[in-house]
């Protein structure tokens, strides 16, 4: 939910104003989103947009964290993408998400709560996470990797069908 992602962000506004956050893609609940920004004048928030998913690695390679404050989820890619890049993800406890996101690459809050979310940002953007740890938890989760698994699973599921 944007929503709570950005009264999250006013809440840390309040005390840091050190931190900038750029918010990617598009929505319902944009207009929303930006009246809020304006309201509480959020200086240290750009909207930047829909941009090409080829772009995207640049981003996450360049932020501190990629933050999810979704309502509901599966087991969004998106996290994945990051986590491959190295980026420490604060996200919420949400569909796939507690099996994804281990404590060691980043921090799980309870849906629907932006002070919880809050300082679980803070406490990440003030941590040390190592990078590499966080691109090994999606390494099993890469397209060649999977690719790989598949084939063997159709390997063997072939072998059994040939010897009966």
């Amino acid at each position: 939910d944007p929503l709570v992602f950005i009264e999250a962000i006013h809440i840390l506004w309040q005390k840091r104003k050190d931190i900038v956050f750029l918010i990617i893609g598009t929505g319902p609940l944009e207009a929303k989103v930006r009246s809020y920004i304006d309201i509480h004048q959020l200086g240290n928030v750009q909207l930047l947009g829909d941009k090409p998913h080829q772009e995207l690695v640049y981003y996450y390679n360049a932020a501190n964290l990629f933050c999810m404050s979704s309502l509901s989820e599966g087991w969004p890619t998106v996290i994945m993408e990051a986590m491959a890049c190295g980026t420490p993800i604060v996200a919420t406890q949400v569909g796939g998400l507690p099996e994804m996101v281990p404590d060691n690459v980043g921090l799980l809050v309870p849906p629907n709560n932006p002070g919880l979310l809050a300082e679980a940002i803070e406490k990440v953007i003030g941590q040390t996470i190592e990078q590499n740890n966080v691109r090994k938890m999606a390494e099993p989760y890469q397209w060649s990797s999977l690719a790989q698994k598949a084939v063997q699973i159709y390997s063997s599921v072939l072998s059994k069908v040939k010897k009966s």
